[in-house]
C-alpha cells in the first residue's frame, strides 16, 4: 500500500447497509447482511442461508497419553502432551496445507519418555529426528509446517519448569 495508491469501492445494489457486528455477503452484485459472532477459538457468520465458521484454534488443546497420541487439528493447532510412557507414535488428523503445528512434550515426573514415530512424511532438520529431553518434567516444543504431502519439523529441547 502507498499513499498513491486508489482504494475502490463497491456500490451494494441492494442497498445492504451493514451494522456493528454484521459484514455484506453475495456474489458481486446481490448482498445480504450476514451476523458476525463469537465461537469457541472461531468466528462464525450467519446469513439466511447458512453459515460458516473460521476457526482461530490458538488454545493449546491438551492431547491423551497413549502409544498413539492423536492430535486432530481442527480442534486446535497448538497442543501439550504428557509422556507417561516409552516409543509413543504421534499421528495428525485433518492437517491443512501451508499451516504449522506446535506441540509441547512435556516428561512426566519419572522422566526418560520418548516419542519413535512422528507423523508420516515428516522431514527434520538434517534428516535426524528429535531426541528429546529425559528429566522429569522438562519440555521440548516441536514444530510441524504441512506443505500438504510433508511435514517440515524443527524443535527446542529441555525447556524446563
Amino acid at each position: 500500500f502507498s499513499p498513491s495508491t486508489v482504494i475502490k469501492r463497491v456500490a451494494l445494489t441492494n442497498d445492504a447497509a451493514p451494522t456493528n457486528g454484521q459484514i455484506p455477503v453475495g456474489n458481486g452484485t446481490d448482498f445480504t447482511l450476514a451476523a458476525i459472532t463469537p465461537g469457541n477459538n472461531a468466528v462464525v457468520v450467519t446469513n439466511g442461508s447458512g453459515s460458516i465458521t473460521i476457526r482461530l484454534n490458538n488454545t493449546p488443546q491438551t492431547l491423551t497419553d497413549g502409544a498413539t497420541i492423536t492430535w486432530n487439528v481442527t480442534n486446535g493447532y497448538n497442543a501439550q502432551v504428557t509422556l507417561g510412557g516409552a516409543n509413543r507414535t504421534v499421528n495428525i488428523t485433518n492437517p491443512v496445507a501451508g499451516m504449522t503445528y506446535q506441540v509441547v512434550v512435556i516428561q512426566d515426573g519419572t522422566g526418560n519418555r520418548t516419542v519413535s514415530t512422528w507423523p508420516a512424511g515428516t522431514r527434520w532438520v538434517s534428516g535426524t529426528d528429535p531426541i528429546l529431553s529425559t528429566a522429569a518434567n522438562s519440555r521440548d516444543i516441536i514444530s510441524l509446517y504441512y506443505d500438504g504431502t510433508l511435514y517440515y519439523g524443527n524443535f527446542g529441547k529441555n525447556y524446563l519448569p
